[in-house]
């Protein structure tokens, strides 16, 4: 599961007519909620690599375009000089951090109302969504430190509360509320360090992260983690592995080995959307009579699940392809041997 982490929106300049915010995304050198410290360089490579890909989206929704609220104008690493005083004073310890100016899109409402929250103040937080990429583990007394040395950045943006107890800057109205909200986040945190923990796992078995199968040293890294299973992507390839693990009495983690990977790929399907959400079969006869589609029983069509295909017509009426993630007959498996596994 792609991890998100949390700061106060410590606002560093607005610029009214344009829309653009100066602020914050990470503080370098700090332990956060998660047992995390943010480490000077972590950026550099998925910023060379994916700056136009970053997304500023509302919240962490993506289920819909009008969540993209604005677009980075630019990111890039300060020192501890240029950190506001804010935050120095919030984070003594702190040596740095990532700034971006982000130019929201004031011509959408989304836009223009998250502009206005962020100004007033009614919003003070923004989080980023990433997948960690290099790390290393600290043992400091009973508590293990780990700390981030390269990250996958995919988005970020203001959020209403953030996973991070020293990100929190709304006071509590009342006690109850404030030991409520402290739950909720503990869950969640607790969740994130569990995920964190079956990737950690997994990236310590040198027999499973390496992808035996590229020719260029390509390895795989842990796209999504469930209860039971993780997907894993071969790096630089649209490759995925179902890969099962469980849990051991000693609180570590036992993957499948590879020749009980499944294997999945990713597939463009178009969809099309017609009037009143009725789908059109493509391959079916102009001739049909409608009497017969009359007598067709429509309690049995709510029961099944149409399959056909469908094209989504937005304002500009261009047709939008779905990624759908497919896993099929079991292939050979990336070290060559034959797989026995069944498929999902």
């Amino acid at each position: 599961m792609t991890e998100t982490k949390s700061i106060s929106a410590h606002v560093k300049a607005i610029d009214n007519d344009l829309g653009i915010v100066t602020h914050l995304i990470s503080v370098y050198d700090i332990e956060d909620y998660g047992r995390d410290i943010a480490h000077k360089g972590m950026f550099t490579k998925t910023l060379k690599e994916r700056f136009g890909k970053i997304r500023v989206i509302d919240n962490h929704q993506q289920n819909s375009i009008n969540n993209v609220i604005g677009k980075p104008i630019d990111i890039y690493e300060v020192g501890r000089d240029s950190l506001p005083k804010s935050v120095l004073k919030q984070y003594p310890t702190a040596t740095g951090g990532l700034m971006a100016e982000t130019q929201f899109l004031m011509d959408t409402p989304e836009g223009a109302g998250a502009f206005k929250r962020i100004k007033a103040e009614a919003v003070t937080e923004f989080s980023f969504s990433y997948d960690v990429m290099d790390f290393e583990h600290e043992q400091v007394g009973g508590t293990k430190i780990r700390h981030l040395r390269a990250v996958k950045l995919y988005e970020y943006g203001p959020v209403i509360f953030g996973m991070n107890d020293a990100a929190v800057s709304i006071d509590a109205k009342s006690d109850s509320w404030d030991k409520e909200r402290k739950q909720v986040e503990e869950k969640a945190c607790g969740y994130l360090r569990r995920a964190s923990a079956v990737r950690d796992s997994f990236y310590s078995k040198s027999e499973l992260r390496s992808d035996e199968s590229g020719t260029d040293g390509s390895w795989f890294f842990v796209s999504e983690v469930f209860d039971d299973f993780v997907l894993v992507e071969s790096q630089g390839k649209d490759v995925f592995y179902q890969v099962g693990y469980k849990e051991d009495t000693d609180g570590s983690f036992i993957f499948a080995e590879k020749s009980a990977w499944i294997m999945g790929s990713l597939d463009f399907t178009a969809t099309e959307k017609m009037d009143e959400g009725k789908a059109v079969d493509e391959d079916e006869d102009e001739d049909e009579d409608p009497a017969d589609s009359e007598e067709e029983n429509p309690e049995d069509d709510e029961d099944e699940e149409d399959t056909r295909p469908r094209k989504l017509f937005p304002i500009l009426m261009a047709e939008i392809e779905m990624l759908e993630l497919k896993f099929g007959p079991a292939p050979t498996p990336p070290n060559g041997e034959t797989s026995t596994s069944d498929t999902t």
